[in-house]
């Protein structure tokens, strides 16, 4: 059975390092996990460092995995050697469809292994930093509300009612400010 712990999905951003400070107002910091994934990404090992230093600051318990290459391909720049994008966040945002950045099923392989680490650990929540912007005109598919709501229903099926995915930012845009 779960208990009050909850997994935090951590790139060592700023959208996930502020969600992790919201559960830090929910769970004791020795109750959280910053589960951060590498993935092949050329720029894992900033990523990396900068997790670790976050959660070294608030005192939680940093992991750090290394996933298989699975998400090493397609056609995103942030896995292969392609140029990336020369134009602005407000004119990626602008086109319609997955962005050159998008790593196809990135978010559901994350949240897989997350929800994992949350059984084996007897967590009762993953959060994650999915918001408004990355599902803006479907940039990044798996960070959509409709493709979130679905996998939340299925982890906590699948996890036979004990662990739910919360998004705190997912209705929100980088600019929003709180009331």
């Amino acid at each position: 059975m779960p208990s009050n712990k909850a997994v935090i999905l951590h790139s060592g951003g700023l959208d996930s390092t502020t969600v992790l400070a919201m559960a830090l107002q929910q769970y004791a910091k020795e109750d959280i996990i910053a589960l951060n994934l590498s993935y092949g990404s050329t720029h894992n090992a900033q990523e990396r460092a900068a997790a670790e230093q976050v959660a070294k600051h608030f005192q939680v318990q940093h992991l750090p995995l290394d996933l298989p290459d699975i998400l090493h391909g397609g056609a995103s720049a942030l896995t292969r050697e392609l140029r990336m994008p020369g134009r602005s966040y407000k004119e990626l945002q602008a086109q319609y469809g997955p962005s050159p950045t998008n790593v196809p099923f990135r978010n559901a392989n994350f949240l897989s292994v997350a929800v994992t680490i949350a059984v084996t650990h007897q967590a009762s929540e993953v959060w994650c930093g999915m918001h408004a912007e990355d599902a803006h005109n479907w940039a990044y598919p798996d960070c959509t509300p409709e493709f979130l709501g679905a996998f939340a229903a299925a982890v906590y099926v699948g996890t036979y009612h004990h662990v739910r995915l919360v998004f705190p930012i997912i209705w929100h845009m980088k600019t929003d400010k709180e009331k």
